[in-house]
């Protein structure tokens, strides 16, 4: 009896292992691998070239279903269609952030960053004009949601509907030609699966539909992020990122001091002289990362990223070399007295001719904390000049209108979006203002000084 029973399970042991039986625990698991692949892409970021395969792979699967939808006869011979429906959507929606993300973190690097597919479509798409390019775009999303998403929806709504209400009617019509003797037992039970199978697959394609519509307002939200992070969050002393942004974003720039409710101006309060206060020169680094431990004296390139590095030259000129390029890059500071002292940077003049109207100089608040035997400042903290106080819930809004204030600093003036003192003085106030309004400061000290070959270039 032992032995038929371990020959039994040999048997059952083998059988489970057998081709056949491998191939249908693959097809099982088919499905709940592809809905974690399209997860991950949601979430992990992915390079140019995957978002290729996968929007070149989107085209075809839509025009895959589109031939078959058009050469179907009745609903039932395409009775998948809902659920292919509900996994290509979900497809799109999977690429439609992760070409968001790509765009917002290496959009910088050029128009290929986000893939050629993307670089196509938007170089066919504008024809050289950006104007009509956004123009022609923002109407295409219009037709999407407006006119095609919203229409399905409902023509998929009216025929869950009739096709539910027919339904009582189609069954007693099957009983009567079955009490007639007009068809058999069996065409009746095929009939009845038949509405039954109509009635499903109408049902799903409202359920479909409507997930349609949802993925088509998730992608107006994600060409809303495409407007990027607020500036306010890029510039502090400990954020290399902060420098980049400002050499890389000319373009935009009005807008975005603007939107960040910053103080500006078109010509420079204050001029480097004798007089001025002054930065110690040498290497600097985030004062409050207490986690980031590394040898100081090692070469600057050694240093780990948590030390977010920067130089300050014998100028006072703020460098910070850009993470992706290696390159150095250089923003012109003049530090001003006053209690707090006020660090006045000069956005690049090549960057500034880009944006017709936007400001020249932009402004931060600083509070030194140390200086060393020759009175120049080792140690500081500073925060960006606001306009004026936000709007209770402003910040969470989302709403770049809302970003600035409705009641300026005194001294203070918004013309055509911009935010500018009348004089030092009124700089000086909003500067102090200002730091009751920070949630985070940044906080940079001195470190050693820097070595010929560390210092930038040029």
């Amino acid at each position: 009896l032992s032995a038929a029973r371990f020959d039994d399970g040999r048997r059952g042991m083998t059988g489970g292992l057998s081709l056949g039986n491998i191939g249908r625990m693959a097809g099982a698991s088919a499905l709940p691998v592809g809905m974690l692949i399209l997860v991950g892409l949601m979430v992990i970021p992915v390079p140019a070239f995957v978002l290729d395969v996968g929007f070149i792979a989107n085209i075809m699967i839509s025009l895959a279903v589109l031939m078959v939808s058009l050469n179907a006869a009745k609903p039932l011979d395409f009775s998948a269609f809902p659920t292919v429906l509900l996994f290509a959507t979900l497809f799109r929606l999977s690429l439609n952030v992760a070409s968001t993300r790509v765009v917002l973190v290496d959009g910088h690097n050029g128009p290929a960053a986000a893939g050629h597919v993307i670089e196509s479509f938007g170089n066919f798409l504008i024809g050289g004009d950006y104007a009509v390019g956004l123009f022609v775009f923002g109407i295409l999303m219009v037709i999407n949601l407006v006119v095609i998403t919203k229409g399905a929806g409902r023509v998929s709504e009216v025929s869950a509907r009739f096709t539910l209400d027919a339904m009582p009617g189609k069954q007693m019509a099957i009983d009567a030609d079955l009490s007639a003797g007009m068809i058999t037992e069996e065409q009746a039970r095929a009939r009845r699966t038949e509405v039954e199978a109509e009635s499903g697959f109408f049902g799903s394609m409202d359920g479909a539909s409507k997930f349609v519509k949802g993925d088509a307002i998730a992608g107006l939200h994600a060409r809303d992020a495409l407007k990027g992070p607020r500036l306010a969050d890029l510039l502090a002393l400990d954020d290399p990122a902060m420098i980049d942004f400002i050499q890389r974003r000319g373009a935009a720039l009005g807008l975005a001091l603007a939107g960040c409710n910053m103080v500006v101006s078109d010509q420079p309060w204050f001029e480097r002289n004798a007089a001025s206060p002054v930065i110690k020169s040498g290497i600097w680094g985030a004062a409050d990362k207490e986690d980031c431990t590394f040898d100081s004296s090692a070469p600057l390139s050694e240093w780990p990223e948590c030390s977010e590095p920067a130089i300050i030259d014998a100028q006072g000129n703020f460098n910070s070399r850009d993470k992706t390029s290696g390159d150095w890059r250089s923003i012109t500071a003049v530090v001003g007295g006053g209690d707090p002292m006020i660090l006045q940077f000069a956005l690049p003049q090549e960057m500034v001719s880009q944006a017709p109207g936007a400001p020249s100089y932009l402004y931060f608040a600083l509070r030194p904390l140390a200086r060393d035997a020759d009175g120049r400042i080792t140690d500081m903290r500073i925060w960006s000049v606001m306009c004026g106080p936000l709007a209770e819930g402003a910040e969470q809004s989302g709403d770049p209108k809302a970003m600035v204030t409705k009641q300026p600093f005194a001294g203070l003036t918004l013309k055509d979006g911009n935010c500018q003192a009348k004089d030092i003085p009124a700089l000086t106030g909003a500067a102090a203002r200002s730091e009751a309004l920070q949630d985070k400061t940044g906080h940079g000290h001195w470190i050693r000084d820097a070595r010929p070959e560390e210092m930038p270039a040029g």
